[in-house]
């Protein structure tokens, strides 16, 4: 803000040197050094006052109003007013000294009093096109502004949908496993922990470690296992993936949520589901194939946690995204392209 305004004000400082340069130079034909450096003055004296006075005052006042004649009547009037105080004083004081270095020279009142007119209209349409596009630049701002906190709000609001829903089942697995006095008890409930201050903390941050990704990914997939007599059917691999890389929270988790629920993978031998994470010169490529079961007629591709990623990347990484969803009778298939980099 403080830049903005120094700016402005050396900006404003050179206009008005460069147009007391004209001024003095227009003087300075038809008058002595002295006589034109006081008419430079007087002149840019008047023009800075029609300047300013549309600055501070007029256009304020009476620009906002849904008619627009109310500022015109009372810009010409303001000009006019000045304008007619300008050229007395330049009748009186001036023209007598334009008249002792060119003597019987003979200028028409009207021509005088036009050319001020002339003068100090050009500066108040000068001031009028900097405070409009002034304004246009507030406004311009004032929506942006408006709509990235919109874009906030609703990031955080779809940030805030990611659930892990099955926590309920993760609960009643480890209920049955401390039922059953199993050693897998203990390990069961770290991993849970591990989840939930995951979701409950990290998610919280615009980016997180890739490698926080995998280990709840990971996670993630050793509850599931534990529901299915297939797990031999359940890949993830991410030896190529760089751990150390940032990116925002649970981008992959919708996808893989949804493949357990689609390919029924404790139900069918024939089910799989194959993942795979890897990085390579600051894009990350994320794979997943899952079955789906005959008959089942589902669109695994159409469900709310498909819907809520989508949106996210269009907000994160408009356009720094390319995702490919194939949808078929048999299989499903997500291909997700991330450039991280700057």
């Amino acid at each position: 803000m403080l830049v903005s305004l120094k700016r402005k004000t050396l900006f404003q400082l050179l206009f008005w040197i460069f147009i007391a340069s004209i001024n003095y130079m227009f003087a300075f034909n038809i008058m002595s050094p002295k006589s034109a450096l006081l008419a430079c003055s007087v002149n840019t004296l008047f023009q800075m006052l029609a300047f300013y006075l549309n600055t501070f005052w007029v256009f304020p006042k009476f620009f906002n109003r849904p008619n627009y004649i109310h500022y015109f009547l009372v810009s010409l009037f303001t000009i006019l007013l000045i304008a007619t105080m300008q050229t007395g004083i330049e009748l009186t004081w001036l023209q007598p000294l334009i008249e002792a270095k060119i003597p019987n020279i003979q200028i028409p009142r009207f021509f005088i009093a036009l050319r001020i007119f002339v003068w100090l209209s050009l500066m108040y349409v000068i001031s009028l096109v900097f405070l409009t596009q002034e304004k246009l630049n507030q406004e311009m701002s004032f929506k942006n502004e408006l709509v990235e906190e919109k874009l906030e709000a609703e990031l955080e609001l779809l940030k805030n949908q990611i659930q892990p829903h099955f926590i309920f089942n993760a609960l009643n697995n480890i209920y049955s496993l401390a039922y059953r006095k199993s050693d897998e008890t203990p390990d069961s409930i770290l991993k849970l922990s591990e989840m939930l201050r995951y979701v409950l903390e990290d998610c919280a941050k615009d980016n997180v470690l890739l490698q926080q990704e995998i280990d709840y990914i990971k996670n993630y997939i050793s509850f599931k296992k534990m529901k299915t007599p297939y797990k031999e059917h359940i890949s993830f691999d991410y030896s190529e993936a760089d751990p150390a890389v940032q990116l925002a929270p649970m981008l992959f988790i919708p996808f893989i949520e949804n493949s357990f629920k689609y390919s029924r993978i404790e139900e069918f031998p024939n089910a799989y589901i194959d993942i795979s994470l890897r990085t390579s010169l600051k894009k990350i490529y994320f794979h997943l194939q899952n079955s789906i079961p005959p008959g089942s007629g589902a669109k695994s591709g159409s469900g709310t946690g498909i819907k809520n990623v989508q949106k996210r990347l269009d907000i994160l990484y408009p356009e720094d995204n390319k995702l490919d969803i194939t949808d078929e009778e048999y299989c499903f298939d997500v291909k997700l392209e991330l450039n991280i980099g700057e």
